[in-house]
């Protein structure tokens, strides 16, 4: 079971990452290099692991919608913050 979750996850981030490489192929606005699509993809696992946790911990619909505001609007913070530095 966790292993399905777990590979779930991959896939999704996988298919998530497709988006930004394909843009690369058909624009010059989109330049990510390696460590981009690193940086992204353990946002994005790693985001997708804390919402399998919080879904598993939180029994209470109320919990777990909270939960998951707040982890995804973490994920949010940090990709703005990386993409465009709104804290410096």
């Amino acid at each position: 079971m966790k292993s399905q979750s777990l590979l779930r996850s991959l896939a999704a981030t996988i298919i998530i990452l497709l988006i930004p490489a394909a843009a690369m192929l058909f624009a010059d606005d989109v330049q990510w290099g390696v460590a981009d699509f690193a940086i992204m993809g353990v946002l994005l696992f790693g985001t997708a692991l804390l919402l399998q946790w919080a879904l598993a911990r939180f029994t209470q619909p109320a919990q777990r919608l909270a939960a998951a505001v707040v982890i995804i609007g973490a994920l949010l913070l940090v990709w703005v913050q990386l993409a465009v530095g709104i804290f410096s």
